[in-house]
């Protein structure tokens, strides 16, 4: 039985993280580009909710890692913003220009959730692997090329200036 309901949990983080992020990049459509699709936080949760249904703890670590610091910072950006009124980060603060849309809650839901479940899928499935870091580091040299033909006017995932106040902009970065 337990199991069973282990099965259900994961097979509902699974389509929640397919569909919520799916349906945000639907709403995303009338506001901005394809180019949005890059961004980690708009793809790596359905890549995650591929991997939970497909129980692959390679795959599930592996993105895992590579969006963890990123949407820590700004679901901290984002509730400290939301609750206080004051910018932490300079990572969220965009997003209540939209306050009240589908987007808004959309954007909020699956920011604010992808993490936890995430991480509970990694003890429902009792397998981190330790070698994911390969897939992170293989996603990441697909990702940057895409990034750099995207441009800088999009700056996708701060690879070309930074996009928190806290790290400064010089002509390396």
């Amino acid at each position: 039985m337990k199991k069973r309901t282990e099965n259900i949990i994961l097979n509902v983080i699974g389509i929640f993280l397919v569909a919520a992020p799916v349906m945000r990049l639907f709403f995303l459509q009338g506001y901005e580009t394809f180019a949005q699709f890059f961004w980690l936080c708009n793809h790596i949760p359905i890549l995650i909710g591929i991997a939970i249904l497909l129980r692959s703890p390679f795959w599930l670590t592996a993105e895992l890692s590579l969006l963890f610091a990123g949407m820590l910072l700004w679901v901290l950006d984002f509730i400290f913003y939301f609750s206080s009124g004051i910018v932490l980060f300079d990572s969220a603060v965009y997003i209540f220009s939209a306050s009240g849309t589908m987007f808004f809650y959309l954007s909020a839901i699956t920011h604010l959730l992808t993490l936890p479940l995430a991480i509970l899928a990694v003890f429902l499935l009792r397998k981190p692997e330790p070698n994911a870091w390969k897939g992170s580091l293989l996603h990441a040299v697909i990702l940057m090329p895409i990034i750099a033909y995207i441009g800088e006017s999009y700056n996708i995932n701060f690879l070309l200036k930074p996009g928190v106040s806290f790290i400064p902009d010089f002509a390396l970065y």
